[in-house]
């Protein structure tokens, strides 16, 4: 499979806003004085991920032994992630790779031929967000048991933050592999520069339209997207129009910077998380609690990390035919 580069540095774009959404709100100071560009920046790199599962996924007759392992090793990470960093019960609050997991599944029942139905499924998403979020059910907290507390689980609460309550929530994130899907399939029927003098303007407006009036979100995090109300859901989606096609038009040399944060885009996600989890104190306290420089030495260390990962590729030992490997470090 020949790797398309505009798409690897997307999602090394994403790798470095997602850098940054994990790294401040480890500082509760820096947190508290972050300006509103920083928790823009922050809250674009969720929706570019999703949107990049979608834009990349393969329609199949089947979920062959490859699909299988793609989704079982990104549930496996998932479970990694909650059970040894955060220490809580897996299955339960949804972070980002469940819902990676979940949209490969749901995305292989959804090849849809008729537009209609491709309408109708971004339709039902956005209205069953949006009369959760009116009805003002959306909490302030996610209720996610610790492994010390598993009688606490209620399979009742599993199902609620699965479709609305969760970190990431089927209603409405899976619009954004949905979208990406189509707009793939559609895109040779789109006028993608017409498309994207459109969306700048939607951007700024709706995006300065948050800054005004900022709706009620979760006040502990750096995101704007919790909830992800239709504000956000109109300028993250012109966000990605934007980047997809600006992206595509750059000359992209081999092996750009952001190309090797981005192919190896699963295993630089669940390291990172680690990595800061672990060093940030240290890093932090070394720094002069200097936010901004610590965020660019961890850059500095996952570019260079990404560099050992290409470099370990190019090795005749390195097994390019891994499934699992080519799943979890990239062609």
């Amino acid at each position: 499979m020949i790797r398309t580069r505009y798409i690897d540095s997307l999602r090394g774009m994403a790798i470095l806003f997602m850098i940054l959404a994990h790294t401040i709100p480890n500082d509760p100071q820096a947190l508290e004085e972050v300006n509103f560009i920083i928790r823009l920046i922050s809250s674009l790199a969720a929706p570019l991920f999703l949107f990049l599962v979608g834009f990349n996924y393969r329609p199949k007759e089947t979920l062959d032994s490859s699909s299988i392992k793609k989704i079982t090793l990104t549930f496996s990470f998932a479970v990694l992630i909650d059970v040894f960093l955060w220490q809580i019960i897996p299955f339960y609050s949804y972070d980002i790779l469940y819902l990676i997991g979940f949209s490969l599944v749901i995305l292989h029942f959804l090849k849809f031929e008729s537009k209609l139905a491709n309408f109708a499924t971004l339709s039902a998403l956005l209205i069953g967000a949006f009369i959760y979020q009116y009805l003002h059910l959306y909490p302030q907290e996610v209720n996610e048991p610790s492994l010390s507390n598993y009688k606490d689980m209620s399979l009742i609460d599993m199902f609620l933050n699965l479709c609305f309550n969760g970190w990431f929530p089927v209603f409405p994130w899976l619009i954004f592999p949905v979208l990406g899907y189509l707009y793939k399939r559609y895109k040779l029927k789109i006028n993608e520069l017409a498309l994207f003098l459109i969306c700048i303007p939607i951007f700024l407006g709706l995006a300065y339209l948050e800054y005004l009036a900022p709706s009620v979100k979760r006040i502990f995090s750096l995101e704007l997207f919790y909830p992800a109300d239709l504000l956000y859901l109109g300028y993250s989606i012109a966000f990605l129009f934007i980047a997809v096609f600006s992206f595509k038009i750059i000359p992209w040399r081999e092996l750009d910077f952001l190309q090797l944060l981005g192919r190896p885009s699963l295993f630089m996600y669940v390291f990172h998380l680690f990595f800061i989890h672990w060093t940030f104190s240290v890093l932090n306290e070394f720094l002069h609690s200097n936010i901004l420089l610590v965020y660019f030495c961890y850059v500095i260390f996952f570019v260079t990390t990404a560099y050992l990962i290409h470099r370990l590729k190019n090795f005749k030992f390195y097994p390019k035919n891994s499934i699992i490997l080519g799943v979890l470090m990239g062609k």
